[in-house]
């Protein structure tokens, strides 16, 4: 899933200097709003960007900070109004194009996003939010070549950022080019080496490239910094596991769920140590968490039915696994391990 995608205020000065047409000239009602916008006083600042648009109705810099306020206060249908009322006055704007993509990623409509942000780029190709932003969704969508691509544009524009070699480094994993990525989260920690996420996906990549050991200490540098760090700790679980530290990796899947209880590929993996140990009402609790919150986690379903079975309980663990092998849920693993199973009942 993307992350949440940051926004930026535009000044009047600056919106007005990004397109030849309808040039805006500064005031103080609309320089008041923005004030009060980048402030954060939400209240004040709607109140002086609609009286800016009931004196003048084709201000786009209004309009377009409008929609940033309500997309900040969570109405994004009526921030996509304004963006898009913004884009009707003036189209050769990159920040509209760009915060209405931004609008359109929060309505889960990516496809309609990725266009907008492509537009953003096409007229201002030096607007960095917007190639952070578009390279996000690539990312999101698969397209890792393309993700690649746009993270590499923004650190053209400003090599300086941190955050953006991170990013580029998850591009990178995600095409298993290990070496590279893990120069690019090298490259950001020698910028900022309190960056628990440059650790932490440092880490992930040195696992997947299966150095567990360097993995393991990148992973325990990124819980130093921020000991919260759910992603961390979770893939320091599946490396101490990796080196056969059932204990340790245990323990670190314990923390997660005192952190965050709801995180379900912790009880997941509780729930195996368990049945693997033959604790078969410690592993049902960790499946049933899940089943309770996703009843259609096909992993959960199948291992809460193994371990019915393990217990002695086949009449539970065969309707799971009749339930999981139905037609209308989607084909996939355990889908057909439970068939499997199903078929050698009838053995």
């Amino acid at each position: 899933m993307t992350q949440p995608c940051e926004k930026k205020i535009e000044a009047p000065a600056q919106i007005g200097s990004e397109s030849k047409h309808n040039a805006e000239i500064p005031d103080e009602l609309l320089n008041n709003a923005t004030h009060h916008h980048m402030k954060g006083d939400i209240e004040t600042a709607f109140e002086l960007y609609r009286k800016k648009i009931e004196q003048d109705p084709e201000n786009v810099t209004a309009l377009n900070n409008l929609g940033l306020l309500y997309a900040q206060t969570g109405k994004l249908d009526e921030a996509i109004e304004m963006y898009q009322k913004a884009l009707l006055i003036d189209q050769d704007r990159s920040m509209p194009h760009c915060n209405l993509g931004n609008a359109l990623a929060g309505k889960k409509d990516i496809n309609g996003a990725v266009d907008a942000l492509k537009t953003s780029v096409l007229i201002d190709p030096q607007n960095i939010l917007a190639w952070n932003n578009l390279a996000k969704l690539y990312l999101l969508q698969g397209r890792f070549e393309e993700a690649e691509q746009g993270w590499r544009q923004a650190i053209l524009i400003d090599p300086n950022i941190a955050d953006l070699r991170v990013s580029l480094g998850t591009a990178l994993t995600a095409q298993r080019r290990f070496e590279e990525a893990i120069e690019s989260f090298r490259y950001a920690l020698a910028m900022d080496e309190e960056s628990d996420k440059a650790w932490t996906q440092l880490g992930v990549t040195l696992f997947m490239a299966q150095d567990f050991g360097s993995a393991a200490k990148a992973l325990k540098s990124a819980i130093a910094i921020a000991p919260e760090n759910e992603s961390a700790r979770y893939h320091l679980s599946l490396t101490l596991s990796a080196c056969n530290d059932r204990a340790g990796a245990k323990k670190e899947l314990k923390r997660l769920l005192i952190i965050n209880p709801q995180e379900l590929r912790a009880h997941c993996d509780l729930g195996l140590y368990d049945l693997d140990e033959q604790k078969y009402d410690s592993a049902l609790k960790h499946f049933q968490t899940i089943t309770r919150k996703d009843p259609q986690h096909h992993r959960a379903l199948y291992y809460s039915a193994l371990t019915h079975d393990a217990s002695g309980d086949k009449i539970t663990a065969r309707s799971i696994m009749e339930k999981l092998s139905n037609e209308d849920l989607q084909s996939g693993k355990y889908v057909s391990l439970a068939r499997d199973y199903l078929n050698q009942l009838k053995l």
